[in-house]
């Protein structure tokens, strides 16, 4: 799916993630299999806090 409705890596988009840490980690590996910068992706974390 991110390949179809998604950018293509040779358009070199800075990508953006948010999310439970989980599924950031999930689409940022997935985008990294489909060829773009690691670089360019960019994520911000959410989920429980504390103990």
């Amino acid at each position: 799916m991110l390949r179809a409705v998604g950018p293509a890596p040779a358009d070199a988009p800075r990508v953006f993630v948010c999310g439970p840490t989980p599924f950031v980690e999930a689409v940022a590996d997935l985008l990294v299999g489909l060829d773009h910068e690691p670089a360019s992706i960019h994520a911000e974390r959410f989920g429980p806090t504390g103990g």
